[in-house]
């Protein structure tokens, strides 16, 4: 599970709940399927607007930009995903840019002439990737590295180790420095003492 499915989730539960209500089969129901519809607007409405949720799920082949309804929403989304490529793309090239050319006074003005460059086959890219039919494979990505990396940063960010603390909280003593940020160490024998408390 990817990061990239919040979003059309979320997006495909409040459809559900729309067409439940447009189906007008429910008779006493149809106020719970309401205030549910609502509670996730609620809960949900800044993450459906998050840039960095909205390009892990552009950067996925099987979602791609199918679920996105508001076009105002699929423009800025697509805006900032291609900027987000384009940083990557500059940065995986950087290094090959510069030892391609030997004339170290051409570097000096040529600027603009690499980084078009650069942005043509990232532009080709960009179009085959979402000209492509949705797929769950992620094997299709090896087709587009650019993507692939962008997928990699969106995708598999690492979590907070604060909902692991949480669990062995003590009040609001997490808060605290004797609880936040534990160590391996600290975080081992707090579970041992914790799994063992029955025997104290």
């Amino acid at each position: 599970m990817y990061f990239g499915y919040l979003l059309p989730s979320i997006t495909s539960l409040k459809q559900k709940y729309d067409d439940l209500l447009s189906e007008k089969k429910l008779i006493f129901c149809d106020f719970l399927v309401i205030c549910l519809k609502n509670s996730v607007e609620k809960r949900f409405n800044k993450q459906l607007s998050d840039l960095f949720l909205l390009s892990a799920t552009l950067s996925h082949p099987y979602f791609k930009t199918a679920w996105l309804n508001n076009s105002d929403k699929k423009d800025t989304a697509l805006s900032f995903f291609k900027h987000s490529c384009l940083e990557m793309f500059e940065q995986q090239n950087l290094l090959e840019c510069e030892s391609s050319d030997s004339d170290d006074t051409n570097n000096f003005f040529d600027w603009s002439k690499n980084k078009s460059k650069l942005t043509l086959p990232l532009e080709q890219e960009i179009s085959n990737f979402f000209t492509k039919s949705p797929t769950k494979s992620l094997d299709s990505l090896i087709e587009t590295p650019t993507i692939r990396k962008v997928f990699v940063k969106f995708n598999t960010p690492l979590p907070s180790s604060a909902a692991v603390e949480r669990v062995f909280s003590v009040g609001s003593a997490v808060l605290t420095k004797k609880r936040g940020r534990m160590t391996d160490e600290n975080f081992e024998k707090t579970l041992m003492l914790k799994c063992n408390k029955h025997l104290i």
